[in-house]
């Protein structure tokens, strides 16, 4: 299923001389990584398998190794860390984990294609399919496109990640794009940001699907729900998640003394993974604004016990009019940044 660059994961450790080693990867990825620690151990190298989540390149697990004394760390399955620096006392292997299956039902995609009235088509997807996307490209000339691979500064060619589509925006004269990613994860995320129509390719699957402008209604329905309810509480939790690219105490502390000069009741809440149950132990509040994910509020409706704001979407709480909000606001600060390519 995936490349996991075994050679070029044992030689780091001999050249780090490292005893013991942390293994995180993303759950669809835990499964298949037998041989991988298998040649770990023969290298005789400890593998340290972690089992909490690994969302993301915002997700390394920095804390983890520390509480464990190891200080290095395999991350699998990112193409490098999101929005912080790996700390001097930890190392950082990220090895993208490239796919090695790739089903793209090329007669479906062009007639999905031509039922959205698309000829300029931008094309990006996940690390583990960046190798790929050239290739999807060529296949699209081919049958009459003109297709391109989106380009980011700060990523690698054609990526996309829950919370950055610089590479998908670089292209601004796409009339639609092509997503090729597991699951409709990035698809859905890029319609969150662009008004084009979107078509996610599953490269396991096969399955080809448009994220149109009704999924688009829809989820701004729910955001203007959502900001509608929680401009009438009376007190708000502020989430913070200790996740080393997530981690926006300052951005929170700023939102808190907003909030209290607008007459609402506050408290901060700190927590590693964002849970319902979590936020439940820590007490009832009117409504919730979540400084971490922001595909937490977009993505997974059942995590905030009330209706959840995102950091991004703090000023619509403060003055700003709902008749202005755009489905991008739901965005983080820096994950609109990121959005146009400034980080």
């Amino acid at each position: 299923m995936y490349d996991f660059e075994i050679g070029r994961v044992v030689a780091w450790i001999r050249e780090e001389k490292a005893e013991s080693i942390l293994v995180q990867a993303p759950d669809g990825i835990k499964p298949y990584l037998s041989p991988l620690l298998e040649a770990l151990e023969e290298s005789g190298v400890k593998p340290l398998l972690s089992g909490s989540h690994a969302w993301g390149g915002c997700d390394v697990a920095v804390g983890e190794a520390r509480i464990l004394g190891v200080r290095h760390i395999v991350h699998l399955g990112h193409h490098g860390p999101v929005r912080f620096r790996v700390p001097k006392d930890v190392k950082v292997l990220f090895v993208p984990c490239r796919s090695l299956v790739c089903r793209v039902p090329l007669d479906n995609l062009i007639s999905t294609l031509e039922s959205v009235q698309a000829r300029n088509v931008g094309v990006v997807g996940t690390v583990q399919h960046a190798h790929q996307l050239n290739e999807l490209a060529r296949k699209l000339i081919n049958a009459g496109f003109a297709a391109s691979v989106g380009r980011s500064e700060h990523l690698p060619e054609g990526v996309v990640l829950g919370c950055d589509y610089s590479a998908a925006l670089s292209l601004e004269d796409a009339d639609a794009y092509v997503v090729l990613a597991g699951g409709l994860f990035h698809a859905l995320g890029l319609a969150i940001v662009t008004d084009k129509p979107v078509v996610s390719v599953d490269p396991f699957t096969g399955r080809v699907e448009v994220i149109d402008e009704r999924t688009r209604r829809r989820i701004l329905s729910r955001r203007l729900s959502d900001l509608s309810r929680a401009l009438d509480a009376k007190e708000i939790a502020i989430v913070v998640s200790v996740k080393p690219g997530q981690l926006m105490l300052r951005a929170a502390e700023r939102a808190q003394r907003e909030l209290r000069a607008r007459g609402y009741r506050t408290r901060v809440i700190v927590l590693n993974d964002i849970t319902r149950d979590a936020l439940l132990n820590a007490g009832l509040a009117d409504a919730y604004l979540n400084t971490a994910c922001p595909r937490l509020v977009t993505d997974d409706l059942g995590v905030f016990p009330g209706p959840a704001v995102n950091i991004g979407e703090l000023e619509y709480l403060t003055g700003r009019s709902l008749s202005e909000y755009r489905l991008r606001d739901s965005l983080s600060p820096r994950a609109k940044a990121c959005a146009k390519g400034r980080l």
